[in-house]
């Protein structure tokens, strides 16, 4: 028979001739866990030495089924429990060391790690990357022809248009339309387990993936952070590995003092384990992706924003010197969706940047200590955070327009939802093909109506600041309750941030009756302009057509309102929306290793991007906002 242990210690399989004892009486802290059916083929211990482990199985069991045959029973009770306990413990440490990589990437393997990290040569702190752990879980997951990743942006999944949800509630529609789509694939990503869990303030937990605890009690010699944040089909355990060839690749840390994260963001239908936080996808209040709180259903009731949970993770890692006290730079970045999460995130965090702080801002957790690095890269979001009031104009496919078969040049102006064109519509159904079935484009051309959509949700929070909104509390908790959200404007320079664009990530999903040249798809052959699945809704279409024109555009956006360059860009060749090589190219390695002035120094000048026949005025600290 096999029983498995679980709770607190090693879990192994151990073998014996007669009926096993129930999990609680062996293990009551176990029982908050259901026990796991070794026949069910989740999983086994079965391997290439089951040839040889067989052969044991059936002299053990025979040594202990005659124990009770006859009078010999009793003579040899006390020789035959010795013999026991000696097979049991031969046959455990056996087992312990036939384990395999791809075996120790199960969560019963990561759960029995409790061991101490190895030091670091020459200090009495623990190295911060296991590199036989790292190794284990991404096992199989980086064999030539398979992809280390491929997402889609949430914002998308669901049926509804943008704001359809404003009142705060909604289900897991999009995470359960993401598994219809994508079948198998989104089951396979879901069900990868093995992820450490964060004890946050209320008592709720993270599921996270990292190469060591983070919550160790041992100090750690960690110098360097890295957290990775996933898309929105929200496979994080393809993050990690893509993380860690980008760890493998640099060479500005040792890899002993590199520390890999890659938070778990889970919906309801991802099976969270009770006092798991979770979010409902309702837009933006039950969304991680803007700042929105957890489910009540999740963390035993906790409701908590994802960028709290951020904060969490940051002011634990920065503000800890008994746990960390080596610490240098923290680095996070985001593909797709998970791009989106880190762009809004870096403006509306509470902290603030490390050379703004004060002592006093450290002490109550609102800022990091001054000799900390604090750097983000934001990579393909499909739309961005708008600072005021001004989009851009153009049309795509008017048969009467200078390019009938392209957009029009982009106009950056003040939006007027009269200025729009009426009825722009996108159905988030599918058709035979694997993409998109388009409703209307809209009526009118882009001669009377500059702007191809129009919505009066353009501002709403989180594509914009609605300062309405945001002075009668009618935006995510979190954003409510921001110190001074004014000053998260005037700050937002300050943030060490660098974005990334894909060369290739100029596809339209199908929406019009043309494709860009450079467009990278799935398919080529079935999926014309179709990449993963973009955010066409009106509020994103006003910051551009692709994703790639939005990142231009929104560096000029920002030179616009603040009168210089701010952040930095970096266009990356050859690429679409493919986040392991967008996070593992060159330039991936560019925004790791470089400096910000040397990363400003090869970044696009905003100035190269026109602003069409229209002028703005300049916002300057100071000036009111509208």
């Amino acid at each position: 028979k096999r029983f498995w242990l679980q709770g607190g210690g090693v879990e192994h399989r151990l073998k014996a001739g007669r009926a096993a004892p129930t999990l609680g009486s062996w293990c009551p802290a176990a029982m908050a866990r259901p026990a796991r059916d070794i026949g069910s083929g989740k999983r086994d211990y079965e391997s290439a030495d089951d040839e040889d482990e067989s052969s044991r199985d059936e002299s053990y069991e025979s040594e202990g089924s005659e124990d009770d045959k006859g009078p010999q029973a009793t003579k040899f009770f006390v020789a035959g429990t010795a013999v026991i306990v000696a097979v049991g413990l031969a046959i455990f440490w056996y087992v312990r060391q036939a384990v395999s990589s791809e075996e120790r990437a199960s969560p019963s393997w990561l759960r029995s790690k409790r061991f101490v990290m190895p030091l670091i040569n020459g200090s009495n702190l623990t190295q911060s990357w296991d590199t036989e752990l790292v190794e284990g879980m991404c096992l199989g997951r980086e064999k030539e022809g398979l992809p280390v990743f491929d997402d889609d942006d949430e914002d998308e999944d669901d049926e509804e248009e943008f704001g359809d949800s404003y009142e705060g509630e909604g289900d897991a529609k999009p995470a359960a339309k993401t598994s219809r789509r994508l079948g198998s694939y989104i089951k396979a990503i879901v069900a990868v387990e093995g992820v450490r869990r964060f004890v946050l303030a209320d008592g709720a937990t993270m599921p996270y993936y990292s190469s060591a605890d983070v919550q160790q009690e041992e100090p750690s010699g960690a110098e360097f952070v890295v957290f990775v944040f996933h898309g929105a089909v929200r496979d994080a355990i393809n993050y990690f590995c893509a993380g860690k060839n980008l760890m493998l690749s640099q060479k500005k840390y040792p890899l002993e003092k590199s520390l890999l994260v890659v938070l778990k963001w889970h919906y309801a239908i991802d099976e969270p384990i009770p006092g798991d936080v979770w979010w409902n996808s309702s837009k933006p209040w039950g969304s991680w992706m803007a700042g929105g709180h957890s489910d009540i259903r999740s963390g035993n009731g906790a409701m908590i924003s994802s960028f709290s949970v951020i904060d969490e993770f940051l002011v634990y890692l920065a503000d800890n010197p008994t746990k960390y006290p080596k610490l240098k730079e923290i680095l996070l970045m985001g593909h797709s969706a998970g791009g989106q999460t880190l762009h809004r995130y870096a403006f509306a965090t509470h902290l603030k940047p490390p050379k703004l702080s004060t002592p006093e801002d450290v002490a109550n957790k609102l800022g990091f200590r001054k000799d900390l690095d604090i750097r983000f890269v934001i990579a393909n979001p499909s739309s961005y955070l708008y600072l005021d009031n001004n989009r851009w104009a153009y049309s795509c496919g008017d048969p009467d327009s200078d390019n009938p078969t392209g957009c029009t040049i982009l106009e950056y102006k003040e939006f007027e939802f009269d200025l729009g064109r009426h009825d722009w519509s996108v159905d988030f159904e599918f058709g035979n093909e694997g993409y998109r079935v388009t409703e209307g484009l809209g009526k009118n051309n882009g001669t009377d109506y500059p702007f191809i959509c129009r919505t009066w949700m353009y501002n709403h929070w989180f594509y914009g600041l609605n300062w309405t909104h945001l002075n009668d509390g009618f935006v995510v908790p979190y954003l409510a309750e921001h110190p001074n959200i004014t000053e998260a404007v005037e700050i937002y320079p300050d943030r060490d941030v660098v974005y990334l664009v894909g060369q290739n990530d100029t596809c339209t999903d199908n929406e019009f009756n043309f494709c860009d040249e450079k467009c990278w798809t799935r398919n080529i052959s079935t999926s014309l302009c179709y990449r993963n699945h973009m955010d066409m809704r009106c509020p994103a279409m006003l910051q551009g057509p692709n994703r790639n024109s939005r990142g231009f555009h929104y560096q000029r956006h920002l030179y616009e309102f603040y009168g210089r360059t701010v952040h930095g860009l970096i266009e990356v060749p050859g690429t679409g929306h493919e986040g392991g090589k967008m996070l593992t190219a060159d330039y991936g390695l560019i925004a790791i290793e470089g400096s910000t002035k040397e990363i400003l120094n090869m970044s696009i000048d905003p100035l190269s991007v026109p602003l069409g026949q229209v002028t703005t005025t300049t916002w300057a600290p100071g000036m009111p906002i509208r």
